[in-house]
């Protein structure tokens, strides 16, 4: 789920389901600090490498050859 992917307040902000208030606060701490916006933007990348389509795939082909 999200928790896997996103370490809240460094590359995201996680927030509860149908926490329509938490999400509005969550929306308005981003809005208000761009320094904020720019920390989470570095870290949000390291993430989108972690998960790419070529390394997720690499995994795959590494688990099949090793059956």
């Amino acid at each position: 789920g999200p928790k896997d992917i996103v370490d809240d307040d460094k590359n995201g902000l996680l927030v509860k389901d149908d926490d329509i208030k938490g999400l509005a606060e969550a929306m308005m701490k981003l809005m208000d600090d761009e320094s904020l916006r720019r920390k989470m933007s570095i870290y949000a990348r390291e993430v989108v490498n972690i998960y790419s389509e070529e390394k997720v795939m690499q995994k795959w082909i590494s688990l099949f050859e090793n059956m």
